[in-house]
């Protein structure tokens, strides 16, 4: 199974026009949600909503690292918690 790899998988592209090396470095969706400090479920959301680009390979997401620089994470995780008022 595909989803069982959870090392970051790095592609070596040869830019043919001046013949340099670029190194691409991908990840999972286990991995960049820990780059982001959220949850594998909301990197999930975030690809469906189109906020993060990745590819659809044997049932996991190809993410490319340089993809999540673009995203913004506002908060904690979770529901706000309710403001309580002191009475006095």
């Amino acid at each position: 199974m595909l989803n069982a790899v959870s090392q970051q998988i790095t592609l070596l592209l040869v830019d043919w026009s001046k013949g340099d090396e670029v190194a691409i470095e991908q990840l999972n969706a286990k991995d960049a949600a820990e780059k982001l400090g959220v949850s594998d479920r909301r990197i999930l959301a975030m690809i469906k909503e189109g906020k993060i680009k990745a590819v659809n390979i044997g049932g996991g997401y190809v993410i490319e690292e340089s993809e999540l620089k673009n995203v913004k994470v506002q908060g904690k995780a979770g529901r706000p918690k309710k403001e309580t008022s002191e009475k006095s």
